[in-house]
Parts: structure tokens; sequence; C-alpha cells
């Protein structure tokens, strides 16, 4: 979504990115860090990748793993995505204080498994008009210019 343009800010990653790993062993280390640019993954017919794992934190070499919750991932290390439902949260009540209108787009989750019902939408919906579209766990907000 940061490569469309939207700003960091305005995104919570519900479920992390795919463009930030983290340590496959979370006592080694609980830190996140972007994919270095350079990073490639060739993968063959039988999906089984070609080259090196992903490796860190930067200046160390332990496997690392795209910082993506999966269904019974105990080992996600989620304070990215904290901090930005941390600041999401900030900004509903915000704007809810001031009577202030706002828009929340959810993308990825489809129809059967809606975040949010779950996560956003229910207070946001049922006390301001806001449009809500379900369609990768990922939501963005920002005041609604109507």
């Amino acid at each position: 979504m940061q490569k469309a343009g939207f700003e960091d800010d305005r995104i919570v990653e519900c479920h992390g990115s795919i463009h930030f790993l983290q340590c496959v062993d979370t006592n080694i280390s609980s830190e996140i860090w972007p994919v270095p640019p350079e990073t490639t993954f060739d993968v063959d017919d039988d999906l089984r990748l070609r080259n090196a794992m992903p490796t860190g934190p930067p200046g160390q070499h332990h496997p690392a793993r795209p910082n993506i919750l999966m269904f019974g991932d105990w080992i996600f290390q989620g304070d990215r995505t904290g901090m930005q439902e941390k600041r999401y949260k900030t900004f509903k009540k915000n704007s809810l204080q001031k009577g202030l209108p706002f828009v929340v787009i959810e993308i990825g989750a489809g129809t059967k498994l809606s975040l949010s019902n779950v996560v956003v939408v229910p207070t946001v919906f049922s006390r301001r008009s806001c449009l809500c579209y379900s369609v990768l766990s990922v939501c963005l907000y920002g005041m609604y210019c109507g």
C-alpha cells in the first residue's frame, strides 16, 4: 500500500507485511527490518527455494522469515502491527470525539472473513457515516472529505 502512495501512518497491516522480515527464532531477536532491496527469491517448479534463505537482523546471519501472521503462528513478531493498531485507535478516538466522519477501507479479507467486523468498523459504522470496502488484510483510514 505504501508503494501505491498511501501514508505509513494511515495503514494497519493486520497480519504484518511481506516487505518486512523477522528472525525465525524470536528468542534470538525480536527486531523487525525491511526486506533489503537486492533480495530475490528463486523458486523451482516444486516451490522450493533455490537461493539462500534470507538472514538477519542486519549485520547478523540468523534465518529470517517474512513478518506475516499465519494461522497457528506462535512466533509472529507483532510489535510493528501493534504500533499501527495503536495509531489507528488514537485516530479513531480523536475523530469520534470531534464528530468527524472518516473512511475505513479494508483490503484483502474477502467476504468470508471480515476483519473490520472484528477490529475496526462496528463502533465506527454504528455511530458515523463511513464507507467500508471489504475486499490482503490491510486497513487504510483517513478523513472523509466529501
